[in-house]
């Protein structure tokens, strides 16, 4: 029972903090770094609102708690990830397959989905899932 108690408190623990991490990331990322280069690359296809980016906030916390928890599930817990370097390739091919699905499925069904945004989305996502689980695994181990 306390080993069940444990490993649910971890894995909620990890979660949250995978979560926190992905927020912080990506406000740096999209907000501050290539900020430029989301408004020059999608500004044909965002939410705007006065000239300010409109972001449907329901849905990225959404986003952010299915991201949380599949890397938290898939790497964190994996019994395969017992190094800080198997849990950053592991984290890396995680976010791999997670924004290039999105990415590459934008581009093959949205019109003028722009295939420079989607090959710079999906290394800033196999990068920073990279970088969120050697923190989260230094963290929960």
């Amino acid at each position: 029972m306390v080993l069940k108690n444990f490993f649910q408190a971890s894995v909620l623990y990890a979660s949250l903090l995978t979560f926190v991490l992905f927020m912080v990331f990506d406000f740096i990322w999209w907000g501050i770094v290539a900020n430029d280069f989301f408004k020059t690359t999608m500004s044909h296809l965002a939410r705007y609102n006065k000239g300010k980016l409109d972001i449907y906030y329901p849905s990225g916390a959404f986003v952010y708690v299915l991201m949380s928890i599949g890397l938290t599930i898939f790497v964190i817990n994996n019994p395969s990830v017992d190094t800080i370097q198997k849990a950053f390739l592991f984290g890396g091919l995680f976010g791999l397959c997670l924004f290039s699905t999105f990415d590459f499925t934008n581009h093959a069904i949205i019109a003028n989905y722009p295939i420079k945004f989607a090959v710079v989305d999906t290394v800033w996502g196999a990068l920073m899932c990279s970088v969120v689980s050697a923190i989260v695994y230094t963290s929960f181990r």
